[in-house]
Formats: structure tokens, sequence, C-alpha cells
């Protein structure tokens, strides 16, 4: 299903994933901070990041590390389409990820219920 159908067929379409990952890097690379103190010296990981190719394929605007969004709403430059964790910031704490999936939901029901009002002729002003 294409991204203009999901658009359609729902109220706003979050995208959080969205990762291409990378070849094995040093832990200390991955988490400078916790990678050695973990006994993580000489071990590999794998690095995820966003597939920015993919997003733009999608019409999305792009930052060096991620799509484009407002930070308060995690809304892109494309109507009902919302990005959140490393898809929206790139790699990063997970922490950080659910502080931004939470911004999208928010305003996600803000939408829907905006265009639910509208919708049956009723005005939400007090």
């Amino acid at each position: 299903m294409s991204l203009d159908e999901l658009r359609g067929k729902f109220d706003a379409v979050l995208l959080a994933i969205g990762a291409q990952v990378s070849a094995d890097v040093p832990l200390e690379a991955l988490d400078p901070v916790h990678g050695a103190a973990s006994g993580g010296k000489g071990e590999t990981g794998k690095k995820v990041e966003p597939d920015l190719a993919f997003a733009r394929s999608l019409g999305l605007d792009c930052a060096p590390r991620g799509v484009k969004v407002d930070r308060q709403t995690m809304a892109t430059n494309l109507p009902k389409v919302f990005a959140a964790g490393g898809f929206a910031s790139g790699p990063g704490y997970a922490v950080h990820a659910a502080a931004t999936g939470h911004r999208a939901a928010v305003s996600i029901n803000q939408l829907s219920t905006a265009d639910r009002w509208s919708a049956s002729g009723r005005s939400s002003a007090c």
C-alpha cells in the first residue's frame, strides 16, 4: 500500500522505523559513554540509521540525521504524515524515541478529533 493510499484511508500516518542497518561498528562508537564501560571494548554492534533515500522517495523533506518535522507536533511536510523516533532524529536513546512518539500521538489525536468535529458540522469552540 502506498503512502498516498494510507493517507486516504486513515486520519494520519506515523512513520517511526524506516531504518537501514549499516556495517558492524565498535560499541564505543554507538555509545561512547556506556560502550567501553560495559565491557564492550573491541566488541561491535549494528548501527541503525533512518533510510533517508526511502523517506525522500515518499516526498518527505530530510535533514542530515532524519526526516524534518515540527518538533512540537512531529508533523512532516506532507499533510497527515508524522514522524517520530529514529526516523525523525536519527539514532538515539529509546526514551527520546518514546517521547517523540507521544508528541506525535497527541498531535494525531488532535487532528483526528478536529476532523470528526468538522465532518459532523459542529464547532469545537466553547
